[in-house]
């Protein structure tokens, strides 16, 4: 049997580690190569233009508020300054949110309707854009 002295233990180690691990990646970014072939990442965003994406002057006055989980209507009362602070809150979370897919070279598909037309309409607006970055439109 081999015996290793001084650093050697440890060199033939690291050796062998380094070596699993470059393996390991290569083997990871086929994988991922292997299931991004013929698929297209596409972030859909879906909120409500009013009350999610920025928030109404509501403030001063009570709202009915329905509850989620019971379906109850009560009325809540928000003040000018909360009012103010979640148009802020909202509007800043999908600016960030927009940004962070444009940092991956993703443009999001924004949805914020009910109806299947107007729906059907942003992402052929989508379409056309990539089809016009990608230099498929002359």
């Amino acid at each position: 049997m081999l015996k290793l002295k001084g650093k050697a233990p440890f060199v033939a180690a690291l050796a062998l580690g380094l070596g699993a691990g470059v393996l390991a990646y290569a083997a990871v970014k086929k994988k991922e190569a292997d299931v991004r072939r013929g698929w297209e990442l596409v972030p859909v965003i879906i909120q409500d233009p009013q009350w999610e994406r920025t928030f109404p002057d509501v403030g001063g006055i009570s709202v009915p508020y329905a509850d989620p989980t019971g379906g109850g209507i009560s009325p809540i009362y928000v003040t000018r300054r909360e009012a103010t602070a979640l148009r802020r809150e909202h509007e800043q979370r999908y600016d960030a949110l927009i940004r962070g897919f444009r940092s991956l070279g993703l443009e999001a598909v924004g949805v914020d309707t009910h109806d299947i037309g107007d729906m059907l309409g942003a992402f052929l607006r989508w379409a056309d854009l990539r089809m016009m970055w990608r230099g498929a439109l002359l």
